[in-house]
């Protein structure tokens, strides 16, 4: 079995998506599916298993994207992932981030270096994210249990932030006088949705 399918002038949310092009293939209980998205230089490759629990395989590639919602950014990305289709679950998934730029009032927001984050477990696991926004940063690392049960997890928050800056985020505030720099060393601690 072969398919084929296209599409144009797409829309996901906000999000343009343009043209859209697929291929399907299935063979010997074996199905593979690559999805392209040329205008935001992405790429989707997906493998299926078809016996019992359905086990896949999934990758997305993207360089260089551009989404135009409000606000803007762009970034390159490669993620990989593996589950069971049959069971409703996805067991690990392994995303690099460069490249991150995100247009916020005042001064664009972007990363430090590659942003790396995992999920295997049931746990996500933040191994680096570094945010820059002029004078103020942000760093998380640290790994949560998403669902309950199982030992619980933290995360650390280290940076400083420029609240004249931070300010320009709230609208609602505009006109309020707030200045200084504020610094972040806090940990949260907690498990699913117990914080």
């Amino acid at each position: 079995l072969n398919a084929r399918i296209s599409g144009s002038n797409l829309r996901i949310g906000e999000v343009m998506v343009g043209e859209l092009r697929g291929e399907a293939e299935a063979r010997d209980h074996r199905g593979s599916a690559v999805v392209t998205a040329p205008s935001l230089n992405a790429r989707l490759g997906l493998t299926l298993v078809m016996e019992r629990d359905l086990p896949f395989e999934f990758s997305l590639d993207a360089e260089n994207t551009r989404i135009t919602m409000i606000p803007a950014g762009s970034f390159d990305a490669n993620l990989r992932g593996s589950g069971s289709l049959g069971a409703g679950r996805l067991d690990r998934l392994n995303a690099v981030v460069r490249n991150f730029r995100l247009a916020t009032p005042g001064q664009d927001t972007t990363t430090e270096g590659p942003v790396r984050i995992s999920y295997a477990d049931r746990h996500l696991h933040i191994e680096r994210l570094s945010l820059l926004s002029g004078d103020s940063n942000l760093s998380v690392t640290g790994g949560i249990p998403l669902f309950e049960g199982g030992a619980p997890g933290s995360l650390a928050l280290q940076g400083r932030v420029v609240l004249d800056r931070l300010i320009s985020f709230f609208p609602e505030m505009n006109g309020s006088n707030v200045q200084g720099v504020a610094r972040v060393d806090a940990t949260v601690t907690g498990s699913g949705g117990r914080w």
